[in-house]
């Protein structure tokens, strides 16, 4: 009987102990030490400014890090917004991975580094140019390259 009544209270000891241990892991995934609206585990910034709230016109991929002086890639796609920057991003609200020729960090449908944008064949990936504008890629060695 006494053995019966300790592994009761064992049992409720550890009950406890769990749910303690639930809630702190509960109240620490939805703590916002900055209150900017973004909850600290999902926050790229949550122990960044405090003056300013999360929405669409001040955080755009909603990382939690204000887009106006903490957050230098707004689209996260790995190239700065700042123009002057040695790796300026051309298209810094949408997220692309163009590094080839003049314009960087823009859509590249065909994943060739060339940007959608200057790109004559955006779904081939093996041509990019058409010089002489007769429809086929200046690329010899690619699909449809010229004669």
């Amino acid at each position: 009987m006494q053995s019966s009544i300790l592994n009761n209270q064992r049992m409720r000891i550890i009950f406890l102990a769990s749910v303690l241990s639930l809630f702190s892991i509960v109240a620490s995934a939805s703590t916002d030490g900055d209150s900017d609206g973004i909850i600290d585990s999902i926050d790229r910034c949550q122990n960044g400014e405090t003056d300013w709230f999360s929405n669409q016109s001040t955080n755009a991929d909603g990382d939690g890090c204000r887009d106006s002086t903490e957050d230098w890639d707004d689209d996260n796609d790995g190239f700065d917004d700042d123009a002057n920057s040695t790796i300026a991003d051309d298209c810094p609200n949408v997220y692309g991975l163009s590094t080839q020729g003049e314009i960087l960090g823009c859509p590249d449908s065909d994943n060739d580094g060339w940007a959608d944008l200057s790109d004559k064949f955006p779904n081939e990936s093996t041509q990019w140019n058409d010089t002489d504008q007769d429809g086929y890629g200046d690329k010899l060695s690619g699909h449809q390259g010229d004669s």
